[in-house]
Order: structure tokens, then sequence, then C-alpha cells
């Protein structure tokens, strides 16, 4: 067995490295924070952050409600992290979206000891600042979304297992199994599409004999499904009546909601009975769904159906600036290296392990990159599945390039410069709105080095500095566009850089202040939202009368309880869940609670405000009902009192489209 000695990524190497390390994970940092305070809410997802703050219960079963009737339609181990936050610093934009950040500047530093480990301090430096200047990371470690943790949990399972094939130790391959859990956590079945990757090369590379290999790839694999079904099935094993509905499954099961819901039911309809959205074997029509409005401006929507989306210029703007590098780095990160030429990695680490090293991040890249061209992409935060394997694979090749190069092998640096070039030239000339500069700074770094490099043998390092500006200045451009205050993603929509427009009848306006890098003041403050006169007047009304048991208010749709939990942190229950369609609660139990005392007040829509059967609209997004939420408000109207609004409005502040019921009986 062949021993590895451990690697000093930081002893050893000169004392500028660890300083430059620093200012590219603060950048990263900087980026994401700058307008932290404006980083706004996701709607759905920031209610339940808010409930979980709030409320323990609410925390151990990710419920959306403070006082834990139903959960989200997804496990909300990306939540936990906000909610911690929100309970030390208070319940901010800025509190939940910190994290994130964190998550981002870890993400950075991993890729840095990733590619330090194959080949040295300067292929690590590469990738970081590859990481760091991804535009779409920028924007989305910079809000809240569930990505963020994902993407920061499969860089540390894999430094793990490199350190696993490093050392031949089984305990950092288990700790690659915690966090590929903690991945899942974050956003389920998405977290194990590394796990083919990961027995891959621990299968390929591993110093230990094949069976000893194969045991210890099973051993590793069950761990990472044990603790990735932990949570869930811990939750499922409370009993029904003393834990939240679990959203997205009709018959009340997490397997339902994770596997069916958010798995295997949105490429096979109905496989895993039980989840939300399946037809009814007796239907030919589709059930009653979400409706996701896209907001002004977004043309997420169009791309992320098509097949060809990892082509499309709105995606590429955001991940695929790197393409070519990425994949030179999978052509020469395979190539044998002459031990005792130029190189910063020591000499006692095999060749086989760095092969290894490459070829598991490009079959985690094709497994990521195969999952997103089939399945729908409904916001751009997707593509991060594929982002760190660039990132690391970019380096790598345009690294080993400038070795060959060294070593004397003259033309391969100079035409992956040209090739690269050449495709940052296509996706500037395709995207309408491209800055007009980038592309003559791009063409002047890049063929003047390429110049240079093929009529010189020996490359001084301003022209390989210029080398790798000219491959890293575009994204780098729309990474800083993530400090503009005109357009620097949104919490449900991560995006940097000016927008795509193919003329969906966005505003001139709107178009123009996208357009413009219009820097503001870092971590400027904004106002927390707040709750209107007229929803104030009703809270007052509600706590003078609030019953004994249960919550203050219950609504109709989730929708509706979204402002008084995330503005103010009230116990509101909404029935139906994310879509409508949970069947809780039951016309039964709404019966039950009334006679209990602990259903009193409901907010209903009213009849004449529901246009073609759709809810209010929240924040964007339409929540359509179902026959269960038809027939709960139905039963409502017909067992429960209106309540006049002229007995909680004060100076003319009404409630609009929608009417509040008293089902107090007596």
């Amino acid at each position: 067995m062949t021993a590895v000695v451990p690697f000093r990524l930081v002893r050893g190497n000169p004392r500028w490295v660890p300083i430059a390390l620093g200012i590219v994970v603060l950048f990263a940092g900087l980026v994401s924070a700058w307008n932290l305070a404006r980083a706004g809410y996701s709607p759905f997802y920031s209610t339940a952050a808010r409930s979980m703050s709030e409320s323990w219960r609410a925390f151990a079963f990710g419920a959306l409600d403070p006082g834990g009737s139903v959960t989200l339609d997804k496990l909300s181990g990306f939540l936990i992290p906000q909610a911690i936050s929100a309970r030390l610093f208070g319940f901010h934009a800025w509190s939940i979206a910190l994290p994130q950040v964190i998550e981002g500047m870890v993400t950075v530093a991993a890729s840095y000891v990733v590619a330090t480990r194959w080949r040295g301090y300067r292929v690590g430096l590469l990738a970081a600042a590859a990481t760091a200047t991804t535009p779409l990371f920028a924007s989305m470690f910079g809000h809240v979304m569930e990505d963020g943790l994902l993407t920061m949990s499969l860089a540390l399972a894999f430094l793990c297992w490199q350190s696993s094939v490093r050392s031949g130790r089984m305990l950092p391959l288990l700790f690659a199994a915690l966090w590929v859990a903690i991945g899942f956590q974050a956003k389920m079945m998405q977290a194990w599409i590394i796990l083919p990757a990961l027995a891959i090369g621990y299968l390929v590379a591993a110093p230990h004999p094949l069976l000893v290999r194969i045991r210890r790839v099973l051993i590793a694999g069950v761990v990472a499904a044990l603790l990735s079904l932990s949570w869930m099935t811990a939750i499922q094993l409370v009993p029904a009546a003393d834990r939240p509905y679990i959203d997205g499954s009709t018959n009340n099961t997490t397997y339902s909601m994770v596997f069916g819901y958010n798995g295997l039911n949105r490429i096979i309809p109905n496989l895993v009975p039980g989840a939300v959205g399946d037809r009814p074997a007796s239907s030919t029509s589709p059930p009653p769904t979400v409706q996701h409005l896209a907001p002004i401006g977004d043309t997420a929507a169009q791309p992320g159906d098509r097949v060809d989306k990892l082509v499309v210029p709105y995606y590429l703007t955001q991940i695929g600036w790197l393409y070519p590098l990425a994949l030179a780095g999978v052509v020469l990160g395979l190539v044998r290296r002459r031990h005792g030429g130029v190189d910063d990695a020591p000499p006692a680490t095999t060749d086989r392990i760095e092969r290894a090293t490459v070829v598991t991040l490009g079959v985690w890249l094709v497994t990521g990159a195969a999952l997103l061209t089939f399945a729908r992409i409904p916001h751009t935060a997707y593509m991060a599945a594929i982002g760190f394997q660039l990132a690391v694979l970019a380096a790598m090749g345009l690294s080993q390039a400038i070795r060959l190069h060294r070593a004397g092998v003259r033309l391969v640096l100079p035409l992956l410069v040209l090739v690269q070039v050449a495709w940052t030239s296509v996706v500037l000339l395709t995207f309408p709105r491209s800055p007009p500069f980038v592309l003559p700074v791009v063409l002047a770094l890049g063929v003047g080095s390429a110049g240079v490099l093929i009529l010189r043998r020996r490359a001084g390092r301003f022209v390989l500095s210029a080398a790798v500006a000219a491959s890293l200045f575009a994204p780098t451009v729309w990474t800083l566009w993530t400090l503009s205050v005109s357009d620097e993603g949104s919490a449900s929509d991560a995006y940097a850089g000016p927008r795509f427009d193919r003329g969906q009848g966005i505003p001139p306006k709107l178009l123009a202040d996208q357009q413009q890098w219009l820097v503001g003041a870092p971590f400027r403050t904004a106002p927390d939202p707040h709750l209107t006169a007229a929803q104030r007047d009703l809270v007052g009304y509600l706590r003078a009368r609030r019953p004994s048991v249960g919550p203050l208010l219950t609504t109709e749709i989730w929708g509706q309880a979204t402002p008084y939990i995330l503005e103010a942190g009230l116990d509101v229950a909404p029935m139906g869940g994310f879509s409508g369609q949970v069947p809780h609660p039951t016309i039964a139990q709404l019966g039950e609670r009334q006679a209990s005392g602990s259903l009193r007040f409901v907010l209903l829509e009213s009849p004449g405000h529901r246009a073609d059967a759709g809810g209010r609209i929240p924040f964007g997004l339409r929540v359509l009902h179902s026959s269960h939420s038809f027939a709960a408000a139905a039963w409502v109207r017909a067992d429960c009192s209106l309540v006049p609004q002229t007995r909680f409005e004060t100076e003319g502040h009404r409630l609009v489209g929608e009417d509040l019921y008293d089902c107090t009986l007596g």
C-alpha cells in the first residue's frame, strides 16, 4: 500500500499564499454581502424560518407556522442556519441571509483545498478565484436559498473523499457521507448526485485491495443513506396527532413528500403513492397545482424547459463562462506529469490519485449536467449543481496547460487561451445586454497573451497573468454586478449581471435600470416589512378575543398567513399547505376544533375576489384551490359567522378581498 504524505496547505508555502487566499475568500463574501440588508425574503421559506426562530416545535419539525400545524413541502434543513441566525440577531433580511454568505466563503475555501491537494497552491488559488467569480454563486450565496447549504455540503463531501483517498483512512470517507446527508437535508435527493462519482473515484484510487475498497464504499453508502433519512424518519415516527401534517403529501408521510412530490414523481407520475400532484386513477385531467408567476424581467421559465439549457445565454452568463477550460481540465488533468519538474505538489502524491480526482470531478459534473439537461429548471439557482466542479476543473485545465508550456509543449496553452477567448466572445455577442467594454478587454488580453506565448518559448508572469485575466474577466464583471443596487438577484431568483431580454414586454425603464451598474453603499439597511394598517387593526381585534387554545387565526391559504407570520411572528395557521391540495385540516377536524374552542377566527377570500379559481397572489405566487380547500371554505361559511369589518376597522382601513369569520359556538 502506497504511503501518502499529508500535504501542508499553508505551512511551507510562500508567505503571500494565505494572504492571497484570504483576499479571494473575503472578495467572495464581500460581493455576496454587499446588498445583504436588502436581500429580501422568500415568501414561503422565509415565513417558515421566522416560525422556526419563534417556536421550538416549528424548529424541530420544519413547520410553516409557529404553532406547527403543517410542515414545509420540503425538508427544512436549509432553514436551520437561518432560524438560528434569526434567534441570535433578530429576524431581518440580512440575518437570515448571513448564513448563506458564510456557506459561500466556505465553498471558495474548499475549492482551494481540493485543487491545492491536487497539484499545489497555484492551482488552489486559481480554483478559489474561479469559484469566487462564478456569477451565480455571488448572487445565490447572498440570498435565502436552499442551494447554498447544498453546494457547500457537497464541496466539503468531495474534500473529505479526497482526504480519505490520499490517506487511506476510513474516517474521512464517513465524514464525506455525513456531508452528503447534510446536503440531503438541504435539498433532498439532489444531494445524492455526487455519490456515483465518489464511489467510482474511491474504487479507482484508494490505496487498499479491491475487496476492502468495495466494502468501504458500501459502508459509506449505507451511512450516507441512513443519515440522509434520519431526520425525516424521526419525524414520521412521531404519532400523527402529535406532529404537523406533512405538506407535499396526501397521506401525511415524509417519504411521499421527499421521494414522490419532490423526487421521482416529477419524472414518472404516480410512481410514489401519496404525493401531492398525483392524478387520481380515474381522472384524465391534471389536478390543481401551483403556478409560479415569474416576476417582470425574469425569463428563467422559458429556457428552464429546454433540453439545451446548458448552452442558453441566459444560463451561460451565470455558470458557463469556463466550459472550455473545464473540458481541458478533464483531458489535460489525466496527463501523467513528470516528478521533479515545475510543480508545487509533493512528489509523494501519486499520479493515480491525481487522475482519480479529475475523474471523480468529471463524473460528478456529467451526472449533474445530465440531471439539469433533462429536468425542468424553475430557478436559476439549480445550476449551482455544476458550479463547483466547473470552477475546480477549469483551474486544473489552465494550470496544466501552463505546466506543459513550461515543459516545452508550446502550443497547448496559447490554443487553449484562444479557444477560451472565442467561447467568451460568442457568449458576449449572443447576449444582447453585454457591457460594451468587456469584449475588447477580453480580446486584447487573450489574443495578446496567446500571441506572445506562441512566439516565445518562455513566458513571464505578466503574460501568464494576462492569459488568466482573459479567462476570468467576463465572469468577474458579471460577479461584480451584484454590487449594483439595480439588480443583484432576489431571494427567489439568483442572478448576477444584466438581464437577458428577448422582447418579453419588459418596461424600458426597468431594463435601463438593470443595464446600469450603480454601486450603492455596502450593508445599507432596509426597513423590515410591516403589516398594513388594516392588518394591524385585525390583529388588535383578534388578540382581544384570542381563545385559550389554538392559533390566533386560521387562513384559507398560506399566502394569507404569510404577512402575519413573516412580519409579526404571529401564530397563524394556514389550511391546505403550499399547493392547497393537502387534506389538512379535514372537515371533521374543523368541527372537532370548533367544538373544543381551538378554532375561532378564520380568514377566507371573498368569493367575488377569486379569478380563474385562483387565490390571491402573495409575492408573485398564485395558489390554485383544490376541491378540499373549496370544501373547507364552504364549511366555514356555513358553520361560522361573518364578522363585519366595521367591528375592527379604524379610520377607514379595510381588508381587500378577505372576510373574517368567527366560529365560536353559541
